[in-house]
This record gives structure tokens, sequence and C-alpha cells, in this order.
């Protein structure tokens, strides 16, 4: 080897101490044999010829290294996000979860002062959505998540589909269904299944539009990971319905601070257990609790409200908020199981290598 390939070598093995020591450690070898081999192939014996080589491989090196350091990151941020998403959550994870659902109980207690309360609600959302994009959206802060989609879409369903519901009744089915139980039901019926499946769906679709930002991007993988992430997501969502659900109700506070509870409590357990069919039980529990807790409080308090309608009406109301209460309870637990067939798609072996690893390689 003549003195000028000797030193074109040598400084190109300074160029390579620059790159992670992951990636020296798995290509640097190769890389340098490379290097040496182009220069015996191409004939560079000549100073002018391994000086070009030199020049083109310092060209293409910073872009190289920044590469490789940013591969690397992805790479460790992809381990530490998915594979020890199970670990014991702290106090202010833990705190941050249960927030969501314990700040509507101080909102209720709070009614007297509606600004303060609608304050501290909105800010506490803010707050936890802000943090959560910022730390790429653990799982404390994906209720939070599922709680901004499920307004959005309930509110959007309701005024868009359901605000006329009255006159739809009426031409549609005849002015003599207008105060029919089954009709009501039925309205109340489609109104929930409608708002639930666009929530998933609006779900899905802010899942998909985070993969965009690579801090974000991880929160895909990691439901793919454990399924019960995206059924969490959709629990939250549940706290935006029980103040549909007590909504033009008085005499509602303690039941609906009861519900609260329970989700509280359910996202507390779901948040200290570790494997899926664990998690999933939690929450389904607490769900249960929620809408049977409704069911119990509405037909309690129905007959206490002081609405203008005839007691034959009040006591249609109260039939159509037991049934559709019920059947908003089962159609949610379908949704909560729902994110379950995340388990039936193919998942890609841990010996597959990337594209960006396979083109390093050849």
């Amino acid at each position: 080897m003549s003195q000028t390939r000797g030193l074109a070598t040598g400084f190109f093995r300074f160029l390579l101490s620059f790159y992670p020591a992951g990636f020296r450690s798995e290509f640097g070898d190769e890389m340098l044999a490379v290097f040496t081999a182009t220069q015996e192939e191409a004939g560079y014996d000549k100073a002018s010829g391994s000086t070009t080589l030199l020049f083109r491989e310092m060209r293409d090196w910073p872009l190289s290294v920044w590469r490789a350091y940013m591969e690397e990151m992805g790479s460790a941020r992809m381990k530490l996000d998915v594979h020890t998403d199970n670990h014991r959550p702290t106090t202010w994870e833990m705190l941050f979860a249960l927030l969501l659902f314990c700040i509507p109980i101080i909102a209720n207690l709070l009614n007297g002062v509606p600004e303060l309360a609608g304050i501290l609600f909105l800010g506490t959302v803010g707050i936890a959505l802000v943090f959560g994009l910022i730390k790429g959206f653990p799982r404390w802060s994906v209720p939070y998540l599922g709680f901004v989609i499920s307004a959005l879409t309930f509110l959007t369903v309701f005024m868009a589909l359901f605000s006329k519901s009255y006159y739809w009744r009426i031409y549609i089915l005849g002015p003599q269904y207008t105060w029919s139980m089954i009709t009501r039901i039925f309205n109340q019926a489609l109104q929930s299944s409608l708002s639930w499946f666009l929530t998933l769906v609006g779900a899905l679709l802010v899942i998909l539009l985070l993969m965009i930002w690579p801090r974000t991007r991880t929160l895909s993988q990691r439901i793919r990971e454990d399924w019960t992430l995206l059924s969490f997501l959709l629990y939250g969502g549940v706290v935006f319905s029980i103040l549909l659900a007590y909504d033009e109700y008085r005499y509602n506070e303690p039941w609906a601070i009861a519900s609260w509870a329970c989700l509280a409590a359910g996202a507390w357990v779901y948040m200290r257990l570790k494997t899926p069919g664990q998690r999933i039980l939690a929450l389904l529990a607490g769900v249960t609790l929620v809408y049977w807790i409704t069911v119990v409080g509405k037909l309690l308090i129905t007959p206490l409200q002081d609405w203008p309608v005839s007691p034959e009406k009040l006591a249609l109301y109260s039939t159509q908020g037991f049934w559709s209460t019920l059947f908003e309870w089962v159609l949610v637990l379908f949704f909560l199981l729902a994110p379950a067939l995340l388990t039936l798609l193919p998942r890609r072996s841990p010996t597959d290598s990337t594209p960006d690893e396979t083109l390093i390689r050849a």
C-alpha cells in the first residue's frame, strides 16, 4: 500500500470515529473494507486518485453521520416508548391520568361558579394535551385525546343531524309517532351509534396524523403492541358522554359524581395493571358501573324534574332514558373491545431488517 493510500485510509478511519458507537460496531469494519477495496479495484495508486476518493467520501460524510445519529435516536426512542410503556407509573403519571376523571367532580362541586369550573376543566385538558404532545402521548395522556375527539364528534353529530329531530320524526314517521317511545329510543340509539363510530374513526385518523412527527410517531406502534391503549383513548370519551347524559337534569350531582368516580377508579386500576387482558377488564368494569349508576340515577330523578310536560310524557322520558342508556352501555363495551382486532394484523418479526438497514448493508 502506497503512503498516499495509507494516509487516505487512516483519515477515513478517523472520519468513521464520528459515527455512533453502535453504528461503528455494526458497519464500521465493512465501510472501511469497502473504502480500501474501492481504491484497489479502481486503481487509485496515484495520490490524485486516493485524494479524489477521499474528498468524495468527505462530501457525503456530514449527511451520513447525521442520518446515523437520527436513526439511532429514533431506534432508541422506539424501544423506550414501546417496550418500557409497561413500567410502573410514577405518582405524577397517575395524577395526570386521573385528573381528567376527577376534574369534572371538582367542577360539579363548583357548579355555583360555572365560569371557574369551565376554566378549570378546559385548562386542565389543554395543559395535559400540550404535555402529552411534547412527550409523544404516553399512556396517561391518551384519554385527554379521546375526550377532545369525542366532544367534537358528539357535538357535530347532534348539531348536524339531530338538532331538528323533532321535525325529522314528524316528516318521516308522521305526527302520530312524534312522542312514541320506540321512536325516541331509536333516535337516541342512532345518535349514540353514529357518535361513537365517528369517535373511533376520528381517533384512528388522529393517530395517522400524528405519525407525521417523529416525536408522536411511536404512538401507533405502541397501540400495535398494546391495543388497550386505543381502548383507553376511547375511555376518555365516556367523560363527555356523562356530561351529555345528565344535561338538563336537576338533582343529578350525586349520580354524576359517582359516575366520574367509577371512571377514575377504572383508570387507576388500568394504569397499574400489566397485561392487555387485565387492562381491558378494568376499563369494561369502570364503564359498566358508570352506565348502571346512570340508569338508576335517571330513573330516580326523572320524576323530580319540573319540565312543562304531562305525567304521562314524564314517564315516557323515564322509560326512554332507561333503554337508551342501556343501549349506549352495550355500544361502549363493543367499541372498547373493537381495538382487539388489531391483534389480527401481521406483525414485523424482530429479525426483519428495516429498509434503512437493508440499504446500508447493500
